[in-house]
């Protein structure tokens, strides 16, 4: 569904992404850890049409898109969950979500996918935003991106500002959509313990490139994996 080839992307002089190759398959759960500042959050963003792209080719469904605009991507099927959610505080819940459903026709099916998802999204949809704990802002977000009905959704750094014990929660959502509704997602997380408990296969970022990609189970028996990431 997605390759990414040789991605170059800098932020002024300094370079943040130096070559990096990774791919996702249809109905596939990856995930892409390592350190704060490795560049994770920088792919996404660049996946998602959000940063230019120095180098290097991004293709959808064998189209190549690092040149479109991010609404045009999210027409073709990708939506990103932005890190820190970034939702509105001012406006309900419901708005909110509603905001994310400018690709589709009838978002009434998409609004009940959500709240089956999050019921407590439900229960608070006429309340202001800015009311909410982290945590549902961060089910809110997650909503917000399922509403343009997207074939890969990009996740970044979703636990950050949960509480810990809803982490694996959340991050079972994903595992969900996978098996229910065969939906890809690439997710961008610090958290490597809980992201390689639910995910197929997962890449290791260090300074802006590929150290070690395999499977979920590879990765969590890999030494170098177990003592930079996994507390062993």
């Amino acid at each position: 569904m997605l390759e990414v080839e040789g991605l170059v992307v800098g932020y002024g002089k300094i370079a943040a992404l130096m070559g990096v190759d990774l791919e996702v398959g249809e109905g596939e759960l990856v995930a892409i850890i390592g350190a704060n500042g490795a560049g994770k959050s920088t792919i996404l963003a660049a996946i998602a049409g959000l940063r230019p792209v120095h180098g290097g080719a991004i293709r959808f469904r064998g189209r190549r898109i690092e040149g479109l605009p991010s609404w045009s991507r999210v027409r073709l099927g990708l939506a990103l969950v932005p890190e820190g959610g970034r939702v509105f505080p001012d406006l309900s819940v419901e708005k909110n979500l509603r905001l994310g459903a400018f690709t589709v026709r009838e978002p009434k099916q998409h609004l009940e996918l959500v709240f089956s998802l999050f019921p407590v999204l439900q229960e608070r949809r006429r309340q202001r935003v800015g009311t909410l704990s982290g945590g549902e802002r961060q089910m809110l977000a997650i909503g917000r991106a399922l509403m343009a009905d997207p074939q890969l959704l990009l996740v970044d750094e979703v636990s950050m500002g949960l509480m810990p014990k809803l982490v694996p929660e959340v991050l079972e959502t994903f595992r969900r959509l996978r098996d229910e509704r065969g939906m890809s997602v690439l997710l961008a997380e610090q958290n490597a313990r809980e992201a390689l408990a639910v995910v197929d296969r997962g890449y290791v970022l260090k300074n802006g490139q590929v150290a070690l990609h395999g499977s979920a189970e590879e990765l969590r028996a890999d030494p170098q994996v177990k003592q930079a990431y996994l507390g062993a």
